[in-house]
């Protein structure tokens, strides 16, 4: 297990590691983000089931039909996998978002979280799309509703833990919107009634708390709340995707012409904030007012970074600038919440660091979708536009290397390297043996010198929405409708096995224990070498 003793105090000895084999607890596997294991003896290519063959797979060990979509990344920890989508309805006329936990070694449904959609909730219509955070019996994550909600890995067959006893209110067979109007501050106001509650059995979830991110923090999450929650210490730190509001084509309401326009001025929603990993309570949070200048969305995952003796939070906002929050803070005033601290803050898109006819590309509305990830005292983060308007047309993006030893705004002295060719992207970069690996939403895979930013090589294939995994001299690639691509680790391109599939892999790969992972919008594959297994339903 790679947690054995206290992350708090054993944050250098993790980051100063490449790679981890063994379990894997959270998003990347790893607080730092490198999407990097030790792992060994993984296959290059599978059999994807299909309706005619669904037994005798190739290096399949088991695959389990899911529901209706899923869009986050499984995570395992003793000896259970864990994943978020939706499933089928309650009832003919109710969608319902979902976290499965499955048996680790055959793929046995031991018990689900189900709750349903807020119908018209902000458009969050993709099930639980979080990928959760996983310590000592205990999971963390954001459901696609607004809530950040603290679970037991074992369920309601366990007992119910509490001091959140209303499984069965949470689990209502319906909720249906009531009212719907312009707040105060301008912004839209949801209230809801719950319908008939749901008497949750032993395959139910046992929630330990819940922390209402609309009513709790001022956040007005808008889509999906597809970003994965980071542990450290006795701190939760979330992302929580506030914007301010959302035009029909999906472009951020301007705040200032608004607040200019009615005369009054908007509340400031956090879009980092630090709860208490035991109760719930709000802790700390940005006031920085990054939600004013995000353009759609808020999507990218805090990464954990130790420089120069001191943690650091890593955080990609949604205007495309990167920020270093001092992950330690002191109390607010009264004991309330307290204020994170900048350590620094870097702006891809500064003048001083764009080559000549760079913005010919048009590359005017940049978000940090992808999360930045640490290694060796610097960090790599990819901006673009939304990949709900690009996909083959994918806008303009970047990929920057920035100084993390430096402070203040490092906008025009971080700066370590850039890699213009690349699109819009989505992808978490892997890092090995010193090559970066990436993708981006146009369907081409990247690898350079993570010390100098060369290009080594590039592949193109389908598009691709999530992130490549390198592990056992592979880099495991996801492609959107073409199933799995298979290159060898290196400065020289070798295909290994190529996408030419039809499973739509649009999560992220992990991988834990010999065994690699794969999510499509229909199965959950576990893939081992040399195993033959069958795909079957829950």
């Amino acid at each position: 297990m790679r947690f054995l003793i206290p992350l708090i105090t054993a944050t250098s000895i993790f980051l100063a590691a490449s790679a981890w084999a063994g379990d894997w607890p959270m998003w990347c596997g790893r607080p730092d983000r490198n999407m990097a294991s030790d792992e060994k003896g993984l296959p290059d290519r599978f059999d994807e089931a299909s309706s005619r063959k669904t037994t005798n797979l190739a290096n399949v060990k088991w695959a389990v039909k899911l529901g209706t979509g899923a869009y986050g990344s499984p995570v395992i920890s003793g000896g259970k996998v864990f994943l978020g989508g939706a499933e089928d309805a309650f009832s003919r006329n109710d969608t319902v978002a979902a976290l499965w936990c499955f048996r680790e070694s055959d793929g046995k449904l031991l018990w689900r979280m189900r709750s349903p959609y807020l119908t018209g909730a902000l458009n969050r219509s993709f099930g639980v799309t979080c990928t959760p955070a996983i310590e000592d019996g205990k999971l963390w994550l954001a459901n696609h509703n607004g809530d950040i909600l603290c679970l037991s890995t074992e369920g309601l067959a366990a007992g119910n833990k509490g001091p959140f006893t209303d499984e069965a209110g949470y689990y209502a067979t319906g909720r249906k919107l009531v009212k719907s109007e312009i707040g105060p501050d301008g912004r839209r106001v949801l209230e809801w009634t719950a319908g008939t509650p749901a008497a949750p059995g032993a395959l139910d979830a046992d929630i330990l708390w819940r922390f209402d991110l609309l009513h709790e923090a001022n956040a007005w999450c808008y889509n999906a709340l597809n970003q994965a929650p980071l542990v450290r210490g006795d701190y939760l730190y979330v992302n929580t995707g506030s914007v301010f509001g959302i035009h029909s084509d999906g472009s951020q309401i301007p705040i200032n012409a608004w607040e200019k326009s009615n005369g009054r001025k908007i509340q400031d929603s956090p879009d980092l904030i630090v709860l208490d990993k035991n109760t719930g309570k709000l802790l700390a949070l940005e006031k920085e007012g990054l939600f004013r200048a995000a353009f759609h969305g808020v999507h990218a995952s805090p990464t954990l970074a130790r420089v120069n003796g001191k943690d650091l939070i890593i955080f990609g906002a949604g205007n495309g600038t990167c920020w270093a929050f001092e992950a330690d803070f002191a109390p607010g005033p009264d004991g309330g919440p307290g204020a994170l601290k900048v350590a620094w803050k870097f702006n891809p898109l500064d003048p001083a660091n764009y080559s000549p006819g760079f913005f010919d590309k048009k590359l005017d509305q940049a978000e940090a979708i992808g999360t930045p990830v640490f290694y060796n005292n610097r960090v790599y983060m990819s901006i673009g536009n939304d990949l709900i308007k690009s996909g083959r047309r994918a806008g303009a993006g970047r990929l920057v290397c920035i100084d993390a030893t430096k402070s203040g705004d490092v906008s025009r002295t971080g700066l370590v390297w850039a890699f213009d060719k690349i699109r819009s992207t989505s992808s978490t970069p892997a890092i090995a043996d010193g090559l970066l690996y990436t993708a981006d939403a146009s369907g081409t895979v990247w690898c350079l010198d993570a010390e100098t930013g060369k290009l080594c090589w590039s592949h193109d294939t389908a598009e691709i929405w999530g992130s490549p995994l390198a592990a056992d001299g592979k880099v495991f690639v996801p492609t959107h409708g073409r199933g799995l691509l298979v290159l060898a680790q290196g400065r020289t391109k070798k295909v290994l096995s190529d996408a030419n599939g039809n499973e739509d892999l649009v999560s992220s790969p992990a991988v834990a224990n010999g065994v690699l992972y794969l999510v499509s919008q229909n199965y959950l594959y576990a893939l081992q070498k040399g195993a033959t297994g069958s795909a079957v339903g829950r």
